[in-house]
């Protein structure tokens, strides 16, 4: 019967002393086999072990994707000779590319499994290693309702909205805020945004928040010549009326939404200047009283 062992040295061979285990761990070398028949040393033959790099590499363990807008562009890492990407659905994965940069459309779970091509003896032979990622939903928010605290000294809007994005949220588009609660809200028609903070796009709403002017100067210089409602015009509260009455509870106007407002006048006759009360019944159900002061 032939016995075969292997040494790491020549004089190991010779001597036949430390020969390796059945299981080895060995860096690129040499290692000697010593055939034997009936305790016979037949041949020894010189075995050369080629110990490859694995490949190494990282990648984000998540992406993002603007699931209404698909555009992901996902990029290997440089320096390999060959790259496949997997769409992993169960137990099953599905190639999906063989390219080191690569379009995804579809949220879910992926591998990108990067090698080295090595030839030995005319035999090409590829060592890879193997990185799962994730592709996560984002897109723009879909604002599903407008919360308004108005007529008061410190308005507030409140944006309530839905989607898988990070939103943040601002009154001029430039400025952008965390919080849903925007306060201290000037009187007048606005514009609210809504932006996905991983980039799927901005979502954007004209409102109304409702205020009216302290005073008012009906002197002809075309600045605060008349009085009305701020943040009313042919969108907003449009079915509303609004009384106007002197100190003494006298009705001396009514205004419509769509109208320049009061000129100080009753009759065409001109009213001196003094404070003025007014009740406004919106569109929306709700009444609002105050004053106000006609300045000359």
């Amino acid at each position: 019967n032939d016995d075969v062992n292997f040494y790491e040295t020549l004089e190991d061979v010779s001597l036949e002393q430390n020969p390796l285990p059945e299981i080895y761990a060995s860096e690129t070398g040499t290692i000697y086999a010593r055939l034997e028949n009936a305790n016979q040393c037949q041949d020894v033959l010189e075995i050369s072990l080629v110990v490859n790099s694995t490949p190494s590499f990282s990648m984000p363990e998540s992406y993002l994707i603007c699931t209404d807008d698909p555009s992901l562009t996902i990029s290997g890492p440089e320096g390999f000779d060959s790259y496949t990407y997997y769409k992993i659905g169960g137990n099953t994965e599905e190639v999906i590319a063989t390219n080191r940069m690569t379009p995804i459309f579809e949220i879910g779970e992926y591998v990108l499994e990067a090698g080295y091509e090595y030839t030995q003896d005319g035999q090409i032979t590829i060592c890879s290693s193997r990185v799962e990622f994730k592709v996560l939903p984002s897109n723009r928010a879909v604002i599903d309702n407008v919360l308004i605290s108005d007529l008061s000294k410190n308005n507030s809007v409140q944006i309530e909205v839905s989607g898988d994005g990070d939103y943040e949220f601002s009154l001029d588009g430039v400025s952008y805020q965390d919080s849903n609660l925007l306060e201290n809200v000037t009187p007048g028609l606005a514009t609210i945004f809504v932006q996905d903070k991983n980039g799927c796009g901005i979502s954007e709403e004209v409102i109304s928040v409702l205020g009216y002017p302290k005073f008012f100067t009906p002197n002809g210089d075309g600045f605060n010549d008349t009085w009305q409602l701020i943040g009313i015009d042919g969108r907003f509260q449009t079915d509303s009326s609004i009384s106007i009455f002197d100190r003494f509870g006298k009705q001396i106007a009514e205004i419509n939404t769509d109208s320049k407002g009061w000129d100080g006048t009753y009759n065409t006759r001109t009213l001196p200047a003094s404070d003025y009360w007014f009740k406004a019944i919106l569109e929306d159900g709700r009444e609002v009283k105050g004053h106000f002061a006609l300045i000359r």
